[in-house]
């Protein structure tokens, strides 16, 4: 299929079209209409993040899908969209009592982690290294800096750059990744100053923004290079 050497979500149905800037259903492998629909109003980004919108407005731009949409967005926002963009979080929810009243598109959902492939030439250049914290070379496995994983760009073998990945220990790697987990299930950024820095990120802020630079797992190199650029 051509239309998928393009930025697409996991499952192919919609594609990024670069000078809309919005997702188009894939007409080779389309979703519904309902799902188009929606995604067509909610506007998610590349990275699959949207606005907040409320549900029952949403509805009324839609009647014809209100169904389809469900009670809380439960249908579409639990299994139909769900299969492309992330809505489950709790941070991509807000409540009033037990009712979701609004939602927004917290992401693109994830493939399993067999399913993020790295090109060969790229891990075998990486797997050669030192680990970026242990300074080892021993049990080295080839990491993707970004934690998320949600950059298709980098998750496409065709654009993936060397500077994407790195180095680290398995034992330094699965600290990542418990890491990466908590910084997902709560959108707070791992504080480096529990492991003596002086600061806690060299970018951004505590809440996770849509980008993972400046954390200290992101790219220990850099994340200690600045502090001495600093000093």
């Amino acid at each position: 299929m051509a239309l998928l050497t393009r930025l697409h979500t996991i499952t192919g149905r919609f594609v990024w079209d670069e000078a809309l800037q919005m997702w188009q259903p894939n007409p080779e492998k389309p979703p519904s209409d309902c799902e188009w629909r929606v995604c067509e109003l909610i506007r998610p980004d590349r990275n699959g993040h949207s606005d907040w919108f409320d549900v029952e407005w949403l509805k009324r731009q839609l009647p014809a899908c209100a169904d389809r949409i469900g009670g809380n967005g439960s249908n579409m926002f639990t299994r139909q969209l769900a299969k492309d963009f992330l809505f489950a979080p709790e941070q991509a929810q807000r409540r009033q009592g037990s009712k979701v009243i609004a939602r927004r598109a917290y992401g693109l959902t994830k493939a399993r982690a067999e399913q993020f492939p790295i090109r060969k030439d790229i891990r075998d250049t990486v797997s050669k290294g030192f680990c970026a914290v242990l300074h080892t070379k021993a049990q080295i496995e080839v990491d993707h800096k970004d934690g998320r994983k949600d950059n298709w760009l980098v998750n496409d073998t065709v654009h993936q750059r060397l500077e994407d990945f790195q180095a680290l220990h398995k034992t330094a790697n699965n600290v990542k990744r418990g890491v990466c987990a908590n910084c997902e299930r709560t959108n707070r950024r791992f504080d480096a100053r529990v492991m003596g820095f002086t600061v806690g990120w060299t970018e951004g802020s505590a809440e996770y923004q849509g980008t993972c630079k400046g954390c200290f797992w992101y790219d220990p190199i850099a994340f200690r290079q600045s502090l001495i650029s600093a000093d």
